[in-house]
């Protein structure tokens, strides 16, 4: 996932194509055995014995190296809102460093019309300070962690999410993984309220912590600012300022494009 090369290899890592700049491909020690069994990172990154291989990944954006507690929103970001931009914020109260995540493949769904480069390229914007964005190669909240302790061995790892996300998270079955309740020995929940707060069952509140955002972002969503695009309606206000001309350059001719479609 993230971030630096190791210490004296001065070996140059071209850009990726398709990119945008700033992104550059690095070599990461990852583990892909049996993911249900708990996870050494600085072992992994200390040796290449075992079940261990080299990914490609990207990062935008710096991070301290003495961080010590990294906050991930893993989401489509189809587009960025102002609620992804206020997760990222408020979870910087919490962490040193927050990196919006985007998996390389999704585990249910393609990118459609909106591919993976086009979509960091509407991040980059928010980049900046202890706020950076990444590609995972994984796609579930265990992966994404294990993948940054392995560039950054024991950092503490916490995952950001609303209400609802939570919700699914606790109670998707993870067949062929560790159970939510062992998972969460490896990372932390950060949960906003969404439409409500969220209730952490009791044998889950040892690893799931609220997180106070600096406004109502309830009725915020990237499905609502597609839907408005396509009505007509004003939908500047849900998105971030920074990446608002990114956002109207990239989805403006997708909607005149599918609009021709439907005649």
């Amino acid at each position: 996932m993230l971030l630096r090369k190791d210490a004296g290899n001065d070996e140059t890592i071209p850009r990726l194509t398709g990119v945008p700049n700033g992104a550059r491909g690095y070599a990461l020690l990852a583990n892909t055995g049996d993911r249900r069994k708990p996870f050494s990172a600085t072992a992994a990154a200390r040796s290449r014995a075992g079940p261990c291989y080299l990914q490609r990944v990207e990062i935008i954006g710096a991070l301290s190296p003495d961080v010590r507690a990294v906050a991930l929103l893993p989401a489509a970001f189809h587009p960025p809102t102002r609620a992804h931009e206020a997760l990222l914020r408020a979870a910087l109260g919490r962490c040193d460093a927050a990196i919006a995540v985007l998996p390389r493949t999704f585990p249910h769904k393609d990118y459609g019309d909106v591919g993976l480069a086009a979509r960091l390229d509407l991040l980059r914007p928010l980049v900046g300070g202890a706020i950076a964005a990444a590609v995972s190669e994984g796609g579930l909240f265990l992966d994404m962690a294990r993948e940054l302790r392995c560039i950054v061995p024991g950092v503490e790892v916490c995952l950001l999410c609303g209400r609802d996300a939570a919700e699914r998270i606790v109670n998707w079955p993870y067949e062929g993984l560790p159970p939510m309740a062992e998972q969460l020995l490896e990372y932390r929940l950060l949960v906003a309220a969404r439409q409500g707060e969220f209730a952490a069952p009791p044998h889950l509140a040892h690893g799931i912590e609220p997180l106070a955002l600096s406004g109502d972002f309830h009725e915020v969503s990237s499905t609502q600012v597609r839907q408005h695009m396509r009505d007509g309606k004003p939908w500047e206000h849900l998105v971030p300022e920074a990446s608002l001309e990114a956002v109207r350059r990239l989805y403006s001719p997708l909607l005149v494009s599918r609009n021709a479609r439907s005649l």
